[in-house]
């Protein structure tokens, strides 16, 4: 962040707005976020078994926890300093864009053996 910060991508505010939600809010998203994951696993015994006995899914599974059950629905808004697009959208300079974390539906995960 330092590095973007003195190549002129982050200004002062966004390089102190990241590292404070970073520093006071990151642990608490954090413990929750794997209660959920605990949760979703204790509500679907096939996939709690699926993950217990086949270790090759884990990684799968933690990612996939992670977006079916997201606590942060919506990113820090940004100032788009050149024009672009995303997902189909086209982004002016000086506009400020979000991004939206929408869950699309819970996939099961699957083990290869």
């Amino acid at each position: 962040m330092l590095t973007a910060h003195e190549c002129a991508r982050l200004t002062r505010t966004e390089l102190t707005g990241i590292v404070s939600s970073l520093f006071f809010d990151g642990h608490i998203l954090a413990a929750v976020q794997i209660a959920n994951a605990v949760l979703g696993l204790l509500r679907r015994p096939e996939q709690r078994q699926l993950v217990t006995e086949h270790p090759g899914v884990r990684g799968h599974a933690g990612e996939e926890l992670l977006r079916w059950s997201p606590l942060i629905t919506l990113g820090m808004p940004r100032l788009a300093r050149v024009a672009l697009e995303v997902g189909g959208r086209r982004v002016a300079p000086g506009q400020v864009a979000s991004v939206a974390f929408a869950c699309r539906g819970h996939h099961q995960f699957q083990a290869h053996t």
